[in-house]
Order: C-alpha cells, then structure tokens, then sequence
C-alpha cells in the first residue's frame, strides 16, 4: 500500500515566519516559510493551496500533514485554506 502523502486535516492558530538559514550553512541565503502556532510547535510549509500571508501575520489555517520535506522543523504541513 502507497502512504498518502497528504493526510489528517486539522485546524491550527499562529504566525508564519520565514526561517532564514545562517550564514554558515550549505543553504545559506535561503529561507523557507514555517508556521509557529500558538502552542509553540513550530512546522514546516511543505506548500499551500491559497496565496499565504506576509510573514508576522496571526492566522487559522485549515492544514493537512505532509511527508518530512527538508526544512527547519521536525514537522511539516500543506496549508489548504487560510481564514
């Protein structure tokens, strides 16, 4: 059986940031964009089915899990919807 790569729809509140990779890293120069909700757990942003907000902007985002995708966070999500 092939594991989807979208699963478990759920609801999360925060701020999306962008992580800038240090200077001293093979990615330096780069960012990628991550949600910081309110709880404190940190998550990647695989991507998005809707234009995201600037970075700083509180938000509720209707999200799915997403397969580990390279990026800051242990976690990563597919953002379906912004509200």
């Amino acid at each position: 059986m092939v594991k989807s790569i979208l699963a478990n729809m759920r609801k999360l509140r925060g701020r999306i940031a962008d992580h800038v990779y240090p200077s001293d890293s093979k990615l330096a120069g780069t960012s990628v964009r991550v949600l910081h909700d309110d709880t404190g757990a940190s998550y990647t942003i695989a991507g998005s089915d809707v234009p995201l907000p600037a970075p700083g902007t509180a938000v509720t985002v209707q999200v799915r899990d997403a397969d580990r995708v390279a990026g800051p966070t242990a976690d990563a999500i597919w953002i379906v919807a912004v509200e």
